[in-house]
């Protein structure tokens, strides 16, 4: 497989390494194609040129093809097989929410062995509001922009909810616009 020359991402790679060893899970969050693999690509770099070596380090695209369809329960036996008995793991989960009951597995992780977590979802599924119920409230979240939005302001809710149409739009769903919804709710009933 050759190897993509990676875009550096400096803004964001500085935040990951700002928690990087600390107990709090690492969640990329975006629309879809704005860079959240790449970015937990370049972090897994900066830790190789930084002396981990390289069975320290796990990576998971469940996207790929090449990792097999597990549940909850495989995913933890699979990940348990490649822990570093003495040395820290750093664990890498691109599209995670494809395992089924995910959250679980990922929270057993964090407490049964010695290992920094990073996680990458779409928006669509991994919503903010739901993240602190899925990780028990133990995790920091990086939201990660399309250098073309041109924006400093990651959490502007309305920049946010219209990252979550790009997502939809991409993703083939153009029922609804999120400023829809929103205006449906304004005109729902009050009981």
């Amino acid at each position: 497989m050759q190897k993509k020359n990676l875009r550096k991402r400096d803004l964001y790679l500085k935040q990951m390494i700002a928690f990087q060893d600390t107990e709090m899970i690492k969640v990329m969050t975006g629309i879809r194609r704005c860079g959240k693999s790449s970015l937990m690509k370049l972090m897994a770099e900066h830790l190789r040129e930084s002396g981990v070596t390289e069975d320290q380090i796990l990576e998971m695209n469940f996207e790929s093809m090449s990792i097999p369809e597990m549940d909850a329960r495989g995913f933890y036996e699979y990940v348990k097989s490649h822990i570093c008995p003495d040395k820290r793991t750093y664990l890498f989960f691109d599209e995670v929410q494809k395992v089924s009951g995910w959250e679980n597995a990922v929270n057993s992780f964090r407490v049964d062995f010695d290992c920094d977590i990073y996680i990458t979802g779409s928006n669509a599924y991994l919503l903010s509001s739901e993240l602190s119920t899925y990780l028990s409230g133990r995790y920091v979240e990086i939201k990660v922009l399309l250098k073309a939005a041109l924006t400093d302001d990651v959490n502007s809710r309305e920049v946010f909810m219209k990252g979550i149409d790009a997502s939809y739009h991409y993703e083939g769903y153009n029922v609804y616009k999120t400023e829809d919804l929103s205006n449906a709710n304004d005109q729902s009933p009050r009981l």
